[in-house]
């Protein structure tokens, strides 16, 4: 059997089911008279359940989307950044013998003109 209860001070509605004894000592007349359990659904509260449910979805699902473009853009500078070796350099500086080497050409210049900002000492003619 299954009653609805509205609570007008609440505003709030519920569900009760009542389910009858099954008490196999009492006559059949009784056990259909006699209600032995009862049970109360709050019914506003499963669409709470259901709009907070679908927000955390909703959450996670912006939280992966994100998770994945930041992972993206990770590979690309990843892919971008190569190994410095020697071969891939461009130019060295060696302070302890005053001397800059560009590997492209492999043209040695002095470091005397690179720290009195004398560019133009240090620039390979051939590039």
């Amino acid at each position: 059997m299954t009653n609805y209860i509205n609570l007008g001070s609440f505003n709030t509605h519920f569900l009760m089911d009542s389910y009858p004894s099954s008490n196999e000592n009492l006559a059949p007349l009784l056990t259909s008279l006699i209600e032995s359990s009862l049970l109360f659904f709050k019914l506003p509260s499963q669409i709470k359940n259901k709009d907070l449910a679908l927000q955390k979805l909703k959450l996670e699902l912006v939280k992966l989307k994100q998770s994945d473009k930041l992972s993206e853009a990770q590979s690309r500078r990843r892919a971008q950044i190569q190994r410095a070796q020697r071969s891939e350099r461009l130019k060295t500086y060696f302070f302890n013998t005053h001397q800059i080497i560009n590997h492209r050409c492999g043209c040695k210049y002095g470091l005397s003109g690179f720290i009195r900002c004398k560019l133009d000492e240090v620039d390979c003619p051939h590039f």
